[in-house]
């Protein structure tokens, strides 16, 4: 369920709802960097989720930072790995080298 929103949107931020609402995944990334922006971190998380689920390789990423730092998600070591994982796969270069430090950083076990 979509989070309520609480900022206002300007005219364009608007278009680009009704686009991301339509269900265009790059859409949808661009209006969660927006609420990510505006500090609307769990509606910028919903985005985020949907537009994933659609193979952007960019919205991957930073669903991998959220579960990192817990930011609009509870903090998740597990799904950070999976989604910046999946991102890298998918060739996203910060990513990969997020990948490469968080495998560095854990070592082996």
């Amino acid at each position: 369920m979509l989070p309520l929103m609480r900022v206002p949107l300007s005219a364009d931020e608007t278009a680009l709802l009704i686009e991301a609402d339509a269900g265009h995944a790059k859409a949808q990334g661009e209006l969660a960097a927006v609420f990510h922006r505006l500090g609307e971190m769990k509606t910028a998380v919903y985005w985020w989720q949907l537009a994933a689920a659609q193979g952007d390789a960019d919205a991957m990423q930073w669903l991998g930072r959220c579960h990192a730092a817990g930011e609009g998600v509870e903090q998740d070591e597990r799904l950070a790995l999976m989604w910046i994982s999946k991102a890298a796969a998918a060739g996203h270069a910060i990513a990969a080298a997020q990948l490469d430090g968080l495998l560095h950083r854990a070592g082996p076990k």
